[in-house]
């Protein structure tokens, strides 16, 4: 089959390379983008991760640039070290027969030696990130008077991270130069940036939709959150998955979920910002080369790796944006290949479903996991709940319960099978000893009335909506009596027959000199003995006069008897 990249006038040597790795037909966003970077236009590009944005502006840079010349002809940047790394590689498999093409890779958290080694052979294609550039740049190491191409990849993830002010200053040391910006979104922040940094710019947009991720297969499920890593496992397990890279929002979910998988012995390790480049890169190799099975990861993977033959991608915590769900999917069925993903959300988190509908063109579906092992149990993670969805919930009383012999699974398994509820309607189930509650989703209240008047026992189920109970009364109200009944209890088994007045006087004056007694006692820490002693002899003249007056009126109430 012939290579239609040929119709751009690409040198045959980097056909050649392309050839072998199978790539032979321009994506929609390459069939665009690489006229435009030949006529010298610059260009605007939005499309989602995944469309072959690299080799559009690679390919057309490579046959740009002046193999025989030593300064730096094209700069790129971008966000994540990842992507730096996963950049330098597609130039070197370009270039794999096209000699004289010198490529280096700048980004923090590597050594500064062996970059100051790479510039030192005046390479024409300088790739990195805005903090290390900018850091060249401050030690002149880094020279850009020749550069006639400026690229920024992934644009709106770099002014997410807080580059603008970086870009802004790498912009200002460049001249006058063809300037490309590709980005998977375009919000006002980056419309404001290309308007100033680009000069009549032609915008070419790959719109975000089913046709993006065809051949990606996308379900998703309603679980507990203490379900989540037996679900996991057994997906992996039933469709004999080898390499899955499973998303979690957090650093800390991350590392807590590779402890429960490294605890079961099963090849897996985590990947985000807190780890050193060196130890990123050497997991990204080692996933690649297969010798690790699941590799767990923040979103700062999303945009940064580019690995084939992914078969699946889990979001263990589902993504709390439509963008970021289309960026993790992506990970998979890359280069035409198939793929699945899989997004695991509780009864809080249903409501990202529609969105994720939206931007995967209404291919998710519901898929419901069987003999689900509880066993694992992750620390919550709040990033991702939906503040105010309870709104969205209606909440309905039973007159069933425990004593019914009922519990959560039972009644939940009667909800499914007596009436048209789906696991993921139902939001919440609350079991008491004679009656429950259940909460559903808005719209799905008369499913719920299907279990109306099927007999339980000896009971017909009465459904009635929930109204919230009145408040009961305050625990520091029912201590407060319990303490002082307790208080007379015990004056009465001291003093034997003294009568209800004279313990009620005597309570009342002891009550206020013993709280004197303990503030007393409580400030002797770290004084003198002296204050100590005094303190003691005060407390004692105290427990004198209550007894004295105890007598008192104790005799009085005797003589008037």
């Amino acid at each position: 089959m012939d290579n239609l990249f040929r119709q751009f006038d690409i040198p045959e040597d980097i056909l050649k390379a392309l050839d072998e790795e199978g790539i032979v037909t321009p994506t929609p966003v390459q069939s665009e983008v690489i006229p435009l970077v030949l006529e010298g236009k610059d260009v605007v590009a939005k499309a989602p991760t995944g469309t072959g944005k690299t080799l559009a502006f690679a390919l057309p840079l490579l046959k740009a640039i002046d193999r025989d010349a030593n300064g730096v002809q094209a700069l790129i940047m971008c966000p994540t070290r990842e992507l730096v790394i996963q950049i330098c590689e597609v130039f070197q498999g370009l270039v794999k027969y096209y000699e004289r093409v010198r490529v280096a890779g700048l980004y923090g958290g590597q050594n500064i030696q062996r970059q100051l080694f790479c510039l030192r052979k005046k390479p024409q294609i300088v790739v990195g990130t805005p903090g290390r550039l900018l850091d060249h740049l401050d030690r002149r190491t880094l020279k850009l008077a020749d550069v006639e191409y400026f690229v920024l990849d992934e644009a709106d993830e770099m002014l997410d991270m807080g580059f603008r002010g970086d870009i802004e200053k790498v912009a200002e040391k460049l001249g006058k130069c063809q300037k490309l910006c590709f980005s998977a979104t375009l919000p006002q922040a980056i419309t404001q940036l290309t308007d100033k940094l680009l000069c009549d710019a032609a915008y070419v947009e790959t719109k975000i939709d089913g046709n993006s991720v065809p051949d990606i297969k996308q379900y998703y499920t309603v679980l507990k959150d203490s379900q989540r890593v037996g679900a996991m496992l057994g997906i992996i397990d039933r469709e004999k998955y080898d390499k899955v890279i499973v998303f979690c929002n957090t650093k800390v979910r991350a590392d807590k979920l590779g402890d429960a998988l490294a605890g079961k012995k099963i090849q897996a390790t985590v990947i985000h910002g807190d780890l050193k480049q060196s130890e990123r890169t050497q997991i990204i190799k080692r996933f690649k080369a297969g010798q690790l099975n699941i590799l767990v990861a923040t979103d700062v993977a999303a945009r940064g790796l580019d690995i084939d033959d992914v078969q699946a991608v889990i979001n263990f915590d589902p993504p709390t944006d439509k963008e970021f769900y289309v960026h993790r999917i992506g990970r998979t069925a890359r280069n035409e290949k198939k793929g699945a993903a899989y997004t695991f959300v509780d009864s809080t988190q249903v409501g990202y479903i529609p969105s994720y509908q939206k931007a995967s063109g209404d291919k998710l579906e519901y898929k419901e996991l069987p003999n689900i092992s509880d066993s694992y149990t992750l620390p919550k993670d709040s990033s991702n709940k939906m503040a105010d969805f309870h709104d969205n919930e209606s909440r309905y009383f039973l007159n069933v319960g425990k004593r019914d012999l009922l519990d959560k699974d039972s009644l939940t398994k009667l909800l499914l099978t007596s009436t048209p509820l789906k696991i993921y309607e139902i939001a919440d189930i609350k079991i008491r000893d004679t009656y429950s509650f259940v909460s559903v989703i808005k719209g799905n209240e008369k499913k719920l009335f299907k279990l109306q008047g099927i007999t339980l026992g000896n009971r017909k189920v009465n459904i009635q909506e929930a109204i919230e109970e009145e408040k009961p009364q305050k625990q520091s109200d029912f201590k407060r009596k319990e303490k002082s009944e307790g208080k007379k209890s015990g004056a009465s088994s001291a003093k034997g027959g003294k009568d209800a007045r004279a313990k009620s006087n005597v309570n009342s004056r002891g009550e206020n000199r013993n709280s004197k007694v303990k503030g007393a006692k409580n400030k002797t820490n770290g004084k003198s003995k002296k204050a100590v002693s005094n303190k003691m002899r005060f407390a004692r003249e105290y427990a004198s006069e209550l007894a004295y007056s105890a007598k008192k009126h104790a005799g009085g109430n005797g003589k008037k008897r």
